[in-house]
């Protein structure tokens, strides 16, 4: 909403005026804007003509345009609406539309038609509006030789009058193919007689094209002559000449739709014999014509030959000739010295501020652009004096825009028509955005003043030219020269399990880390100060067996939002080199397995069990069984498919035959819901057919099936639709319920394994929901940890792997991600060994890990000592983002800046790994957490940080 205040009479510093803007804001947000008199406290303003002012004033009175002020020029006694950190531009006129919606006439000659007439004032164009254009040309039709007047109105206003700019703006004509190919008129009479007979359907002129001219100058020629307000003879020729008459005295103008250069040149024939400057509509080969167009003051509407999101087609018949309209038209007509007008193809109005960005990539000045769909538009269209330009005098009619309004993710922010807003873009809830002056998103490449978008703890967008929605709260750290990095990730941490006087606890595969942690451990604020944002943490390695490995957040709101996954791994140390000593591993993920399939097995009875498949028990003798020979009695399941739900209805039949009658009740499921059963009102079995009538699913139901060898097979009449159904007798008289399954409880509900918490991680390794983390530095070790991992298909990381340094083929083909640190460099015969770099040119990913508590927080100093000796920065930089990420599953959430990833950032007032490089801000799950320039400590707090209006 518009920020309103009121400057006093006096004389006021600018400064004094920004502070009471700015001490405003939050309360005024909420008022209505003004209406009529108002001034506009503008970011840039670009009037419609010449070049954008920086700063600046609008002022409005009474809907009008009152003056342009300077920025240290403030207006008195006015509210003051607050575009300071916005584009202001004129309301975009729109040099072509159709939204005079009707079809084009059956006569090829309708001078006398109004586009007014067919244009719908009580509709509220919030497409239009919300894409910033104000006035619109209304196109009386298409493709007849003349198809009516033109019109252009407003969009929006209370009084229609008012609205309408020029009723009568110009008399369309056609000179292209399309205007000999009118259909024929035919007028039978109703009862014909020999002195009134029936006549054949009259071919309309002209049919060919080269007659279009004479057959314009005739019908100019006899408007001039005759002053009869209505033509004579047939239907075709019964129209009011007046608007012919009024052309041809020079009181209309002429817009005439002319493709070729042929027909260009006979558009300007006719206004040179009529004495007329003419518009032309759509000029294709404009670098023939240029020269003729400019000496005879013609004016253009051009559209950029692309359908926005449609297929364009053309090209596919190669014999086809005809000049084709070519994007870079408008830049040739604007070096020819012409007015043109741009326009989009087809019917929308949404694209105009696109249109003229593309017709500046094909040549076009940024400045004709924007006038092109402002001033220059409003010209075409003779309504200049009032719209297409903020200068004094000209109707208040502007656009309030999110960037420079050629960039393609400039959004209309609000619409103003004669000094009344009337459209605002919905404002976004709880939308951060955050612009730097690069931005490295951790997968390679860099944006350059790029600008990230923050919303319900995720990132919404990220790219260099992104619109700023409105009501966003912008944090700018362009000016600190400000460099983004996605939040850092220490693979191995010991960060909130310090003990009381014991140290951190030895880890264990029982052990819950997630709930072990100490949410309140002082040193999850160190790593966040570092930019740390998550961190694997686990105990000590002591065992093969080592513990639990959990991926916790160090900026969450609270103990909950803390966990991003309780079992992100599973800890190993497999370091021996004799021949068995891998088999140790091998059972351990052997005991997972069948963990699993325990899991697997009970979940699989339990749905079965549910859906009524579980085993039968073996036939007893009946005590009061029908005859062998019943084919109905018995429980029938069955299934109803009801394509238009997208699901399958299970119903279970419990029925009794008697005669033909048949008596029972009936259970329908839907989605694991079982509705109350329901009492067979009327069953009948005759001639192999059952007819059941009951309630189901809330309205009577009747199935209808045959029953053969226990097979049911039919359709059911419920909820106005026909049903198919198909059903099986799964029990008959005398049969006992079914046996529960081994292991299952009385009822025959299965019964559960028991949750085992050592076996746990086990079981997530298998499944590979977890990754499994392998100490092993010989290289014997090392070969037999990849070969059975790889054969077991289940993802883990080697942790340290000394001798892959060296040798790294001993990784096999497809080498899995090492975990190096906190040493990432040392010394082999006095020669410095940086431990990464080796792996990196080889083709390893490297996370780097510091495996300590407080130390987790010079996990970007040890990155930095790496890249001092020789590391390439970017590793560097994925090996604390995204190669954690990926190495243990979580890429999805965490490790890049992409769109639809938890919002983990962090700013630097320089280059991430320079040692004089400060962080200025964090963000963790969508929070910004850590804010040194709010702090003071070091930050420049002369950033702006703001509410985007």
């Amino acid at each position: 909403m518009a920020r309103v205040e009121t400057v006093a009479r006096g004389t006021l510093a600018l400064a004094v005026v920004a502070a009471v803007a700015v001490a405003t804001c939050g309360a005024s947000r909420a008022q209505d804007p003004p209406e009529k008199t108002f001034a506009v406290r503008c970011g840039t303003l670009f009037t419609g003509r010449g070049e954008p002012i920086v700063g600046g004033w609008l002022v409005v009175r009474d809907g009008k345009v009152a003056a342009i002020a300077p920025a240290n020029d403030p207006p008195r006694d006015l509210p003051i609406v607050d575009a300071s950190d916005r584009v202001v531009m004129p309301g975009i006129v729109a040099a072509d539309s159709e939204l005079a919606q009707h079809p084009d006439a059956e006569h090829n000659v309708t001078p006398d038609f109004v586009a007014l007439d067919g244009f719908d004032f009580k509709a509220t164009w919030r497409r239009a509006l919300a894409a910033g254009v104000t006035t619109a040309y209304l196109s009386p039709g298409r493709n007849r030789l003349v198809s009516g007047q033109g019109s252009v109105v407003k969009l929006a206003g209370d009084d229609a009058v008012a609205r309408v700019l020029r009723e009568s703006a110009c008399l369309r004509i056609n000179v292209g193919a399309s205007s000999t190919q009118a259909p024929p008129v035919f007028e039978p009479t109703i009862y014909p007689t020999a002195d009134d007979p029936l006549e054949p359907a009259r071919r309309q002129f002209p049919s060919a094209r080269i007659s279009q001219l004479a057959t314009l100058r005739n019908l100019f020629a006899a408007a001039a002559r005759d002053d009869t307000p209505v033509g004579a003879g047939g239907a075709e020729t019964r129209y009011d000449p007046r608007a012919l008459r009024a052309a041809a005295r020079g009181d209309l103008p002429l817009r005439i739709a002319a493709r070729t250069a042929s027909d260009v040149q006979r558009a300007l024939a006719l206004g040179e014999a009529l004495g007329q400057r003419v518009v032309v509509e759509d000029p294709a080969e404009i670098e023939e014509v240029a020269p003729a167009l400019r000496d005879r003051g013609a004016r253009l509407v051009l559209r950029i030959p692309v359908r926005l999101g449609a297929s364009n087609p053309g090209g596919e018949n190669r014999r086809d000739r005809s000049p084709k309209p070519h994007a870079g038209n408008a830049g040739i007509a604007e070096h020819a010295g012409l007015v043109v007008a741009l326009a989009p193809v087809g019917p929308e109005l949404d694209d105009y501020l696109l249109v003229a960005g593309l017709a500046v990539r094909h040549g076009m000045s940024r400045r004709a652009a924007i006038e092109s769909i402002t001033s220059a538009s409003a010209e075409v269209l003779d309504v200049s004096d009032r719209v297409g330009s903020l200068e004094p005098g000209r109707d208040a009619d502007f656009v309030v825009l999110g960037g420079d309004p050629l960039a393609v993710g400039t959004m209309v922010e609000e619409t103003w028509i004669d000094g009344v807003r009337v459209h605002r873009r919905d404002a976004p809830q709880d939308v951060l955005a955050i612009r730097c002056a690069r931005i490295l998103p951790g997968e390679g490449g860099v944006l350059r003043d790029g600008v990230v978008l923050v919303a319900g703890g995720r990132i919404k967008a990220v790219g260099e030219e992104l619109a700023i929605p409105y009501g966003a709260r912008v944090i700018d750290l362009t000016a600190e020269g400000g460099v983004m990095t996605p939040g850092f990730v220490d693979a191995e941490s010991r960060l909130g399990l310090a003990g009381d006087g014991t140290g951190v606890p030895d880890g264990t595969p029982s052990q819950r880390v997630a709930q072990a942690v100490r949410f309140d451990d002082p040193a999850f604020g160190q790593a966040l100060d570092a930019g740390i944002t998550t961190v694997l943490v686990c105990g000590n390695d002591t065992n093969l067996v080592g513990g639990r490995v959990a991926a916790l957040k160090t900026g969450a709101a609270d103990a909950s939002s803390m966990v991003l996954d309780p079992i992100a791994g599973q800890r190993f140390t497999v370091d021996e080199v004799a021949p068995d000593a891998i088999q140790r591993l091998a059972q351990e993920l052997d005991k997972g397995q069948k963990y699993l399939e325990a899991w697997q097995a009970y979940e699989k009875a339990l749905a079965d069990w549910k859906a009524g498949k579980g085993k039968k028990p073996e036939a007893q003798a009946p005590t009061d069984a029908k005859p062998a020979d019943d084919p109905v009695s018995g429980t029938w399941t069955c299934e109803m498919q009801v394509p238009q739900m997208g699901i399958a209805i299970k119903l279970v039949l419990d029925l009794t035959l008697a005669g033909n009658t048949v008596t029972g009740s009936g259970r329908v499921t839907i989605r694991d819901r079982e509705l109350p059963a329901q009492t067979i009102e009327n069953g009948k079995f005759e001639n192999g057919e059952l007819r059941l009538t009951m309630r189901l699913m809330g309205g009577d139901g009747e199935l209808v099936a045959k029953l053969e060898a226990d097979k049911l097979t039919g359709k059911v009449n419920a909820m106005g639709s026909e049903i198919d159904v198909t059903g099986t007798r799964t029990a008959k008289p005398g049969d006992a319920s079914a046996t529960p399954v081994s292991g299952a409880s009385d009822d025959g509900t299965p019964k559960k394994p028991k949750v085992e918490e050592a076996l746990e991680p086990l079981r997530e390794l298998v499944e590979r929901g977890a990754t499994a983390i392998v100490r092993s530095r010989r290289a014997p070790a090392i070969e037999a940890v990849v070969k059975l991992m790889t054969e077991r298909k289940v993802r883990f990381v080697l942790r340290d792997a000394d001798d892959a340094v060296d040798t790294p083929a001993i990784l096999g083909a497809v080498p899995p991600p090492v975990m190096l640190g906190p040493n990432l460099v040392g010394r082999e015969d006095g020669e410095i060994v940086n431990l990464p770099a080796r792996l990196a040119d080889a083709g390893v990913g490297v996370a780097f890990a510091t495996g300590d508590h407080d130390g987790t927080r010079w996990l970007p100093v040890h990155a930095m000592h790496a890249i001092r000796w020789g590391l390439d920065p970017a590793t560097a930089l994925r090996a604390i983002t995204i190669e954690p990420a990926k190495a243990f599953g979580l890429e999805a959430r965490i490790g890049s800046i992409q769109r639809g990833k938890d919002a983990d950032l962090v700013v630097f007032s320089g280059n991430p790994f320079e040692p004089t490089s400060r962080v200025l801000l964090v963000v963790c799950n969508g929070r910004v957490v850590r804010d040194a320039r709010a702090a003071g400590n070091g930050g420049n707090n002369g950033a702006a940080t703001r509410t985007q209006r």
